[in-house]
């Protein structure tokens, strides 16, 4: 299943949108097999039902709220203080999801000093979350690379994140393929358990050899500018 975390409503960031000018943010990404546009109010149908089934948006951190109908048009209306798209299939134009980007969540939840100091460092580091469909697989990388794209291109973040359960290997392969890689801030960010076309079955483990709860993973400025010189953003 291709979800992940996501939720915008964080009171406890330092939102600074001083860099981005919002009126020349693009509607429109795309990348690969997807086609990612805002989203907007006749959407509405589509996101209540994707987060209707508390199962299938287990790896996320959606509220009961969010998953009202107010809930719904909250989010559809918080454009621009976060960005939520529809992931189209770029050949059909079929909606297969949904992929929200927005500023990242401090990790630090109990911890103050180490909190003051993370949002210190990352007051322009972007993230962002799925959902898709039931049955819907094949997409993850080329979604994730136009938020990747978008979020330095477009937002000029300093840095992209994402964060995944271990056992949730999808979007982290995917977070891997768009030129992510642990973040060395956090424990539980080995490779250990990666092969060179995914994750074997033991998932990841720390640098203590236990597993972790949760996986880290980051891109900085320079790294995503290098990797375009690469080629790996290229269509």
């Amino acid at each position: 299943m291709e979800n992940e975390k996501f939720h915008p409503d964080n009171p406890d960031d330092n939102i600074d949108l001083s860099k981005i000018e919002k009126e020349k943010i693009p509607e429109l990404v795309e990348f690969g097999k997807v086609r990612l546009e805002r989203m907007r109010p006749e959407h509405k149908e589509l996101l209540h039902e994707l987060l209707s089934d508390k199962e299938h948006i287990r790896y996320t951190e959606f509220t009961e709220e969010d998953r009202t109908e107010e809930g719904c048009e909250e989010i559809i209306n918080g454009w621009g203080e976060y960005f939520p798209f529809v992931v189209y299939d770029s050949q059909t134009n079929e909606p297969i999801g949904i992929e929200l980007i927005y500023k990242a969540e401090c990790p630090y939840k109990k911890d103050a000093k180490k909190a003051d100091e993370w949002k210190e460092r990352n007051q322009n580091t972007w993230e962002s979350g799925r959902v898709f469909k039931k049955g819907v697989s094949g997409y993850g990388t080329d979604t994730k690379k136009g938020s990747v794209i978008f979020s330095f291109r477009h937002l000029k973040a300093d840095a992209y994140t994402g964060a995944c359960a271990p056992e949730n290997q999808a979007p982290i392969k995917s977070l891997i393929r768009a030129g992510l890689r642990p973040d060395p801030e956090f424990r539980g960010n080995d490779l250990d358990g990666v092969v060179k076309d995914g994750i074997n079955e033991e998932g990841f483990k720390d640098q203590f050899g236990q597993h972790c709860k949760e996986l880290r993973l980051k891109i900085t400025k320079d790294e995503f500018e290098q990797l375009e010189k690469e080629g790996i953003y290229n269509h």
